[in-house]
Order: C-alpha cells, then sequence, then structure tokens
C-alpha cells in the first residue's frame, strides 16, 4: 500500500525524501538497512546484495504471501520492527524496501520498487487518479522444465545469457480471465511478441493493459493426470502407475481440494525403497490384505542410462575466480527413505565440489549426505540433471563423497577442481565461491563469490544435540571476516585453488526449553578431505578408518600449566605451534573403547607415538614423517592413528603417563541393515550413541519410532 500525508500536518520536523532507483540494485551492491529493527528507536544493518530472484517469502498459512514477483536476499539479519525499512545503497538512494527473514538465520529479504516506482510517479502527478493494476490472476512458480524445446531454450539463452530458468504456472484462480486458456505446467515465453524471463517485465505489460484479452499460451496436460494420461479414479490411476519403472520421473497434474486450485507437480517414482503394494481392511476380522500391483514379475526397475542425458554450458561468472569454480560446483540433492541414525529429514540439498571430473567423483557436507541409505542426483548448472550414488560416508568429520557417471553428461565441460592441500592461516587473502538457491526443491542456483579474509583456524564447541545425532567435533573449521549467504562451496587462493570446502555443519540451538535445528558454514581443510579421495581417485576403495576414540576439547598453555604440566614439556608445546599455543585435553571418551577404560576426561594428550601433538589434525597425521614413508601413489603424509594402537602420552593430575590405546575401527558403526515393524526402527547403534552419551554400543539395538504410529501409543 502506497499511504500519501499531507506535508502541512509535518511540524517542528525537515523530512527529506528519499529518491528510489530500483535500477541500481545488483548482485554485489553493498547496503544499509536504516530502521528499527528488534524495536529500537535507529538500527543501522549492513550486507551486500546476494540475489536479485529470490522467491516470494512464506509467511504462514491464513495470512498474505505475495506472489508474481521477485525478492532481493542478502545477509542482513533485520529483525522485527524492520518491516517496510528503506534498504539503501552506497548513494543513499533506495533500491528496495525491507520485508523480512528466516528466523534462525541472518537471511534477510527485500521487496523491488519497479511496480512502486510507476505507481509513485503516477500519483505524483496527478494525486486522485486510480491507478491501473492488471493482473491474469496466475501465480507464477519456480522454473520447471517440463518439455520446453532445446530450440526453444537455446534461443531464450541467447536472448537472456544471465539467465537461470523460465516463469511456470504453478496455480490458476477458477473463474479468472485465465481459467480457460491458462493451465498448471505451462511455460510462459512471450508477452505480447516479447520473450519474457523476469516478473517485472510481465507486470508492466499487464498494468498497461488493464481490460485487454492476452494472447493465448499453449494449453499444458490434461487435469488430474498423471504423464498426460487422465485418471480420473483408482483403478485408472493403478494402471498408469504399475507401466512406470522405478525411479521414472513423471509429471503429476492434480488439484487441492480445500482451494479447488488446480497444481502440477513432477515427482519420481520409488519402488526400490517402498514396493508398489496396495493394502485392503477386512472389517469383519480387522486386518488387512497385502497386494503387490508389480504383477508376477517383480517391480518395472529403471533401467541404466547408456546414452548422454544431455550436455549444457557452465553458469557465467561475473570474475576470474567465479569463472575458476564456476566448472567445479554442482547441486546434490539428496532423499532419504528412512529416518536412521536420529535424522528426521527426508530431503536434503547443497553444493558439490567436483574433485576428480574423469570419474565423476563430487564432495558434498553430510548436512546434505547424511548417509548411504538414500537416493542422490547431481545437478549441472540448472539444466543437467543426473543420478549418483554415495561412496563414502566420513564417520567423523563433516563429508561425504558421491559418483556420477561422466558419460551421462556429455560434452558438458566439467573440470576437476584445482586442490591446494596447504593449510590456511589467518589474515590470508581468499575467495569464497558457492551456490546460494531459494527456498524449494524446484529453485535454481545461483553462482556467488566474495573476496575476504580467513578470520581464524579453529575448532568450535558445539551444545550436545537431543536426541544422539551426528555432529562434528574434532576439527579445526576456516573461518572467514565476511562471507556471501551459500549452501555450500569453495574457500579458493587468489590463483583459483581450492584450499577448503565451505560445508554447512549441522546443530542444535538452544531457544527457551527446547531446541531448534540449525546449522552454520565454515570451511574444512582440503587435505583432510583429499584423504579419504585420494584411494578412489586410485581406483582403490576407501582406507579402513580408525580412531582414538576421544572427542577433544582445546585449553591454553597456561591451563594446562596450572594442571601440572612442566616448564620444559610446556616450553616444547609453545615452540612447536608457537602461533596457537594451546593443548588438547580429553572431553568425552567414547563408549565401549580402550580410551574409556584408559584415559580421564580432562586428562591433557600432549604426544602421539612420542610425537608432539596440539591440533586434532596432528592427532589424525605424524607431520614429521620423511618422504619415504609417504604412499607412492599419492603425495599426502602417514595418518598416525590409523593403525591398531599407539602410544598416547598424557598429563594426569600433574604426572606424566604412557598409556597405550587401541584404536578403534570406525566401519563398525555403519548402518547397512535396518528393520521396521509397527513403527519401529530398529538399526545398529550410530555412532554418536557412543562418542556422545560414553555408552557401550557393540551388542546393542537402537530403536527409534515414528509418532501416531503403533509403536509410539
Amino acid at each position: 500500500s502506497l499511504k500519501l500525508n499531507s506535508p502541512k500536518h509535518v511540524r517542528h520536523l525537515n523530512v527529506p525524501s528519499l529518491p528510489l532507483h530500483p535500477e541500481k540494485a545488483i548482485v554485489g551492491t553493498d547496503i544499509r538497512v536504516v530502521g528499527n529493527d528488534a524495536a529500537e528507536k535507529l538500527a543501522i544493518a549492513s550486507g551486500t546484495l546476494a540475489r536479485l530472484d529470490r522467491d516470494c517469502p512464506a509467511y504462514g498459512f491464513n495470512t498474505y504471501n505475495d506472489f508474481n514477483t521477485f525478492y532481493f536476499q542478502a545477509s542482513s539479519g533485520t529483525s522485527g520492527g524492520s518491516s517496510g525499512s528503506p534498504v539503501l545503497n552506497q548513494d543513499g538512494q533506495v533500491i528496495a524496501l525491507n520485508a523480512g527473514g528466516k528466523m534462525g538465520t541472518s537471511a534477510s529479504y527485500y521487496l523491488p520498487l519497479d511496480r512502486v516506482k510507476r505507481v509513485l510517479e503516477r500519483l505524483q502527478r496527478d494525486p486522485s487518479a486510480v491507478v491501473p493494476r492488471g493482473t491474469i490472476q496466475t501465480p507464477f512458480d519456480e522454473v520447471r522444465r517440463l518439455g520446453l524445446p532445446a530450440d526453444t531454450e537455446a534461443s531464450l539463452r541467447r536472448t537472456f545469457p544471465a539467465a537461470n530458468g523460465l516463469l511456470v504456472v504453478a496455480e490458476v484462480l477458477p473463474s479468472s480471465p485465465c481459467a480457460t486458456t491458462i493451465h498448471p505446467g505451462d511455460v510462459l515465453l512471450r508477452v505480447n511478441g516479447q520473450p519474457v524471463h523476469q516478473f517485472v517485465p510481465v507486470e508492466a505489460a499487464l498494468d498497461d493493459s488493464v481490460g485487454q484479452s492476452r494472447s493465448r499460451i499453449p494449453k499444458g496436460s490434461l487435469v488430474l493426470s498423471v504423464n498426460g494420461i487422465n485418471t480420473p479414479d483408482l483403478e485408472s490411476l493403478k494402471c498408469v502407475l504399475q507401466q512406470c519403472a522405478d525411479q521414472e520421473k513423471v509429471v503429476v497434474k492434480y488439484m487441492n481440494v480445500a482451494t479447488k486450485v488446480e497444481k502440477v507437480e513432477v515427482v519420481h517414482i520409488d519402488k526400490r525403497w517402498f514396493p508398489f503394494q496396495e493394502y485392503t481392511r477386512d472389517d469383519l476380522t480387522g486386518t488387512w490384505t497385502c497386494v503387490n500391483l508389480n504383477g508376477s514379475n517383480g517391480a518395472a526397475t529403471a533401467k541404466s542410462p547408456s546414452q548422454p542425458l544431455g550436455s549444457t554450458s557452465i553458469l557465467p561468472g561475473k570474475n576470474f575466480i567465479e569463472g575458476a569454480l564456476a566448472p567445479s560446483l554442482v547441486t546434490v540433492e539428496y532423499d532419504r527413505p528412512f529416518s536412521i541414525n536420529s535424522q528426521n529429514m527426508s530431503n536434503y540439498r547443497g553444493t558439490g565440489l567436483v574433485v576428480d571430473a574423469s570419474q565423476g567423483l563430487v564432495v558434498v557436507d553430510r548436512n546434505t549426505v547424511t548417509d548411504r541409505l538414500g537416493d542422490v542426483t547431481v545437478t549441472f548448472a540448472n539444466t543437467l540433471v543426473v543420478p549418483a550414488t554415495v561412496r563414502f560416508v566420513h564417520p567423523v568429520h563433516n563429508f561425504a563423497i558421491v559418483q556420477y557417471d561422466p558419460a551421462l553428461i556429455g560434452k558438458t565441460p566439467i573440470q576437476s577442481a584445482k586442490v591446494s592441500r596447504a593449510p590456511l592461516q589467518p589474515s590470508d587473502p581468499v575467495w569464497l565461491v558457492g551456490l546460494m538457491s531459494g527456498v524449494g526443491r524446484n529453485s535454481w542456483a545461483e553462482l556467488v563469490s566474495r573476496e575476504t579474509l580467513v578470520s581464524s583456524v579453529k575448532w568450535i564447541s558445539l551444545p550436545m544435540p537431543t536426541p544422539p545425532r551426528y555432529q562434528e567435533h574434532n576439527l579445526e573449521m576456516v573461518q572467514l571476516q565476511d562471507v556471501v549467504t551459500t549452501e555450500g562451496g569453495a574457500v579458493c587462493t587468489p590463483d583459483g585453488s581450492v584450499a577448503a570446502f565451505w560445508a554447512s555443519f549441522s546443530f542444535q540451538q538452544q531457544r527457551g526449553n527446547a531446541k531448534v535445528e540449525s546449522q552454520f558454514t565454515r570451511g574444512i581443510p582440503m587435505d583432510i578431505i583429499m584423504d579419504s579421495v585420494d584411494p578412489l581417485v586410485q581406483g582403490a576403495p576407501t582406507p579402513h578408518l580408525y580412531d582414538l576414540g576421544v572427542d577433544f576439547e582445546h585449553i591454553s598453555l597456561a591451563k594446562g600449566r596450572e594442571l601440572g604440566m612442566d616448564a620444559a614439556l610446556a616450553h616444547a608445546l609453545e615452540m612447536h605451534a608457537p602461533e596457537r599455543r594451546t593443548i588438547l585435553s580429553v572431553g568425552r571418551r567414547w563408549g565401549g573403547t580402550d580410551a574409556q577404560s584408559q584415559l580421564r576426561n580432562g586428562d591433557l594428550v600432549v604426544k602421539i607415538d612420542d610425537a608432539i601433538v596440539t591440533s586434532f589434525r596432528e592427532v589424525e597425521v605424524r607431520r614429521d614423517v620423511v618422504v619415504a614413508e609417504m604412499l607412492t601413489c599419492v603425495c599426502r603424509p602417514k595418518v598416525a592413528t590409523q593403525k591398531p594402537s599407539v602410544v598416547a602420552t598424557v598429563i594426569r593430575q600433574g604426572k606424566q603417563l604412557d598409556v597405550t590405546l587401541k584404536t578403534v575401527l570406525l566401519e563398525s558403526w555403519e548402518v547397512d541393515r535396518i528393520v521396521c515393524w509397527q513403527g519401529l526402527l530398529l538399526q545398529v547403534p550410530p555412532l554418536s550413541v557412543a562418542s556422545q552419551r560414553e555408552i557401550s554400543s557393540k551388542d546393542g539395538v537402537y530403536v527409534s519410532c515414528r509418532y501416531v504410529d503403533p509403536a509410539s501409543q
């Protein structure tokens, strides 16, 4: 709404006007949001525009939600009280209005001013004028590829080289002007003969054409259909689904019963995790009978593609670093059929880094690929989607490795990322390059970057999750001074070499009496990741992983001396890492391990096999190994704890002790079988039970249940 007050009513104040310049909003613009953040009288929040095409924020049901427009996005961290505040550029020009944000994050969303400026200028010319506001009463949803011809796509890409997608009809309101001409799933290509790919030119054409009829848009599929086949009843639906193969993608058109709104969605058929069956209840006996709808030959299986699924170009970079990393960044989507390991979400999306293009190896964080039991797809440049498999999930560190078939992407110019194994240091100049997409699985990813500095490489203490679940612990993470919001990416040196993988870390944040699922992003040094990638590149299986069975904490040298460390050892530790000057203290011991019986919480671990260690990485890697001891196939140091036992030198109650510890084979906690019964899910206990609760779980069974199922009663 636009409210005009008479200047005569303003007394004792000089109220200046702010010019509206929506055309000045571009990605990378530094902004200031001047408002009343958190009910303060004046607050100024800063940020950088990261996106200009973010979907409208969804504020919930039974309330107003905007539609048919893009919003801007930045990480300014505005909260309640700043709604409607002007978003200023460095010249003091208003380029947007603050609209909302996402709880638990710093993401803020701004309303573009293109159409606002049009209304204001018309009212300035004639305050009594009626402003025409056109609409075809059809909210447009995210870009979907519903049979768009290749030549049409190529033509539009030439017309809009920076475009990430097209506008697609998501809903049609009954009795609207387009109710009989536009259908959900229709792709909007032109308005009045002019190609379009954004909302602003569409709104301009509608506002200037009130009362006129619009050109016809080709009709889509039939209402209430699967792949264009009408399904008026259950029997016809079963017949159609019986013909679908496992993992096949089909176009489903349906109607919301409550709102009578027609919608379209692309879904995939799953007959691998869940057989295609029909259950019928016998009211006399109270039992259910099961009928296999796949027939005697079993479920139709998806054929492994033998030909390329297509080819595409890479996303255009806005600078040298983006251009260097664009061929190595992909979007990874992961679907989990079962809530194992205390993870209750089923769909994940994140950014992957291609580390070997010839073999299709992609590194992704465990907040995207949580475990092996699931389905993975890799999307290249928002255009080409291919299936992938989970090759490796690191049991301790926050990364996994998935693999796609390079033959499926044709001539798509994907390249292996150039990797730097040298550790980053505070104040090092770096670039953060990643992908960022909007809300919803149908959103596209945009290439973003930021030149910045390394602020620290340190451990972060995270609160204990409930129930036990995977959470990173023994890792010194790379933190940057100034970041751009991403779903993940790479931390690069100025020459484009990837020194750290920018990953999303999940944790539970305490809010009042409740714990809320949250996440943050930090960098994982590439030398840690390449220890697991190198064997796969050489065609060997991933190595057996051992661990001490200890969650460490960092304490200062001063605290260590207070706990009884002698001056000579303290000096040796200081000389070993003069920039760090910390000691490793035992925070938790894993249940059922040798460390649980041999070590004590609070022990100071100063050496492993007579080599000084002051960081988590040094516990894994012995730094003073000679070249002759390195692996011949790859240049990486010998891992200290990757053997059956080690000798740990510890300080306990002022005394120095040498303790022999048997290391733990981490594969023993991997889940490869589950049993579902009456809503119960039975599995081997996850590693988090032993590491976070110090419970021996070698011979136990981990039981979880779903609400409203019989098991929860």
